[in-house]
């Protein structure tokens, strides 16, 4: 329970993914593996539409 006149002051770090700033460590390596299987996905259609 935080006094209504202090909770201007409490706010989550600029640095922190709650406070804007860019996802963490695993939640940027999860991106990045979905971006790669779903570019292979991607890829592999596209190879067999050439064919």
């Amino acid at each position: 329970m935080v006094r209504l006149d202090s909770e201007k002051h409490i706010d989550f770090a600029p640095t922190s993914p709650f406070g804007g700033a860019r996802p963490g460590r695993v939640a940027r390596r999860n991106a990045a593996r979905k971006a790669e299987a779903s570019g292979e996905a991607a890829d592999e259609a596209d190879e067999a539409d050439e064919e």
